[in-house]
């Protein structure tokens, strides 16, 4: 795009625009600068089958971006443009050469993390709430589920019976 397009009214279509309208025809957000675009594409009729859905609405006059044109061209500048602000640019880290080292795994290894010893509920108790201390109750007899396996020669009926009474 050439930048003597991009002043007066055109300035909508710049990149820098990131003004967005709600587009009725197509039920979605657009951004106007790519509407701005379009309608010019289609002015200077280049448009060729790009944008379908758009070149249908512009056809039926549901096309809101139009209408926001004609009133940029009649006043002569952009309305509705809104510039993006300038991207912080971060310093990009440098490769490593040729001749650089590289890195390699070191031998030292990492001490393993001790296992702390399992509390008491009393003990985590202490300067915790009661809630803590019931979670952790629960959680400790959850952690011992019982096994009931079936006995030797007893069909699975007679085991669900069992299993049903209690009885290990």
């Amino acid at each position: 795009m050439r930048h003597e397009r991009l002043s007066g009214a055109n300035v909508s279509a710049s990149c820098k625009n990131t003004h967005i309208i709600g587009c009725g025809a197509l039920n979605r957000r657009c951004h106007y600068s790519i509407c701005v675009n379009f309608l010019m594409a289609v002015e200077e009729n280049r448009i060729g089958e790009s944008f379908p859905d758009c070149q249908t609405a512009l056809r039926k006059g549901e096309c809101i971006a139009f209408t926001m044109r004609e009133e940029e061209k009649e006043v002569g500048k952009g309305l509705y443009f809104v510039e993006r602000k300038e991207v912080i640019k971060t310093p990009i880290a440098k490769p490593y050469s040729s001749t650089s080292k590289r890195r390699s795994f070191s031998s030292t290894t990492k001490p393993t993390p001790q296992k702390s010893k399992p509390k008491s509920i009393d003990e985590e108790m202490m300067g915790s709430d009661m809630s803590v201390a019931i979670n952790a109750a629960i959680h400790r007899e959850s952690k011992t589920p019982s096994v009931i396996k079936p006995k030797k020669g007893e069909t699975p009926i007679q085991f669900a019976k069992r299993y049903s009474r209690g009885n290990k």
